[in-house]
């Protein structure tokens, strides 16, 4: 771990903390690939089609970038390994991360998969065991803690910085990157954000980009002398406004965190012929009640669901009060399970903790068999679905299918009576009678 820590500790309390996964893709595939530990990886929506979407450090020091195509990529390191990237896998390795994040009792405003912002007055010292009146101290202590975790847990390497305010914040875990962490004291807050480079900070887009380089303007250092009239001028209000801000580190937006989740689930899919539903079930609901204990949260409604295209078996169970009992959550699932079929076969299927709350509803101590009462286990419900159904619950922002006549594509987003997919050559709004089929996207 790399680690730039100065010796002005003049951080305040309020001082914000941004995590960012290292090459997040690309790193899950190493976490879940032994193998390709030390090698340069780069994940691509297929093998062959369109443009890099990650690449590990390994194949970033060969000259592997995001955005290359395909085959200059493999031209310039033919030793480069591809994987097809896997939405499904993503989630889940993200989702479980910021979990460990939020089991601190941090609040965290999410930006996309694999990073987010976090005020230090919201974490919990007994969460990390550790406490200091010294503002920068608790957040050094905080961040090796996370990175701790997040490494022996996931496998995967996070990098953290903290600042005054999330563009600093972010510059600091930018600059440290892989497996880094940079905290700048206020004082000498300006003189890192002027030496960075206009195309490090988030929001200044390319066209702005473009406006200031042709005069000579490639760094925040040489915005500094420019006035905000003299800004706006040349930029127009908001991005002359903005631009002005950030030059003079005057940008402070608040953390603003995201809604507490309400459920969180686990899934896969596999090609035809699929697995046999209750096995895979019973490995879905330990991976779901450890996510469920490492966040700390109880569930009032468990769900299942197995699909094989045409008829979905469908569970439900109320627990008519918030649970965090694995033991009771565990029996109630596997209840669940026993009534599907053994020799059904799915090629989708899930488990779902509803209802989600910090707050778990006291119970007496009763022994196991009193309380799972036989009212919760309705029979399953069956359900025939025609194929266009069977996409329209099956699919998921993220994930990738394949077209016979347009190959490869990814999910962009869902809409009432189709999806939109970006394919190697352009995006394609969809129907969901559409002779699409699902990629395999499982987290082994």
């Amino acid at each position: 771990m790399k680690t730039n820590l100065s010796t002005d500790n003049l951080i305040s309390t309020e001082s914000i903390i941004h995590c960012d996964l290292d090459s997040f893709f690309a790193s899950v595939e190493q976490a879940l690939r032994p193998e390709l530990h030390g090698k340069p990886v780069a994940v691509s929506a297929a093998r062959g089609q369109g443009v890099i979407t990650a690449a590990t450090y390994e194949a970033k020091r060969a000259g592997i970038r995001v955005g290359m195509p395909y085959f200059k990529a493999k031209k310039l390191l033919p030793s480069l390994i591809f994987v097809e990237a896997r939405m499904e896998a993503y989630h889940k390795a993200g989702e479980f991360v910021k979990e460990i994040i939020t089991s601190t009792g941090a609040e965290i405003e999410s930006l996309g998969l694999d990073e987010c912002f976090i005020n230090l007055n919201t974490i919990c010292p007994d969460k990390i065991n550790f406490y200091s009146e010294d503002s920068y101290q608790f957040a050094t202590s905080f961040a090796q803690y996370i990175k701790y975790k997040v490494a022996s847990l996931s496998g995967l390497s996070i990098s953290i910085g903290v600042g005054s305010n999330k563009i600093i914040a972010k510059l600091a875990s930018d600059s440290s990157k892989p497996d880094g962490l940079l905290i700048i004291p206020k004082a000498e807050e300006l003189n890192f954000i002027r030496n960075q480079p206009l195309s490090a900070i988030t929001g200044v887009g390319h066209k702005t980009q473009q406006k200031l380089y042709s005069i000579g303007l490639t760094k925040v250092s040489d915005i500094s002398p420019y006035s905000q009239l003299s800004l706006r001028a040349m930029l127009g209000k908001r991005q002359g406004d903005f631009i002005y801000l950030i030059a003079n580190n005057l940008l402070h937006t608040p953390v603003k965190p995201n809604p507490a989740a309400k459920s969180t689930s686990v899934m896969r899919s596999f090609p035809e012929p699929g697995v046999l539903a209750p096995a895979m079930l019973l490995e879905l609901h330990s991976e779901l009640l450890d996510r469920l204990i490492i966040s700390g949260r109880s569930v009032r409604f468990l769900s299942l669901f197995a699909t094989n295209g045409f008829t979905t078996i469908a569970d439900r169970i109320d627990l008519k009060a918030p649970n965090a009992d694995p033991r009771l959550l565990s029996i109630s699932i596997r209840k669940m399970i026993s009534k599907i079929p053994d020799s059904f076969m799915a090629n989708f299927l899930g488990i779902s903790f509803e209802g989600l709350s910090d707050i778990e509803q006291l119970r007496l101590d009763l022994p196991l068999g009193d309380y799972i009462s036989a009212d919760y286990y309705e029979p399953p419900e069956f359900i025939t679905l025609t194929p266009g159904e069977y996409l329209k619950r099956s699919i998921f922002k993220g994930m990738s299918i394949s077209h016979p006549n347009f190959g490869v594509a990814r999910i962009l987003s869902l809409q009432e009576n189709g999806f939109l997919a970006a394919f190697s050559d352009k995006e394609r709004l969809l129907d969901f009678h559409s002779p699409v089929s699902i990629i395999e996207n499982k987290f082994l």
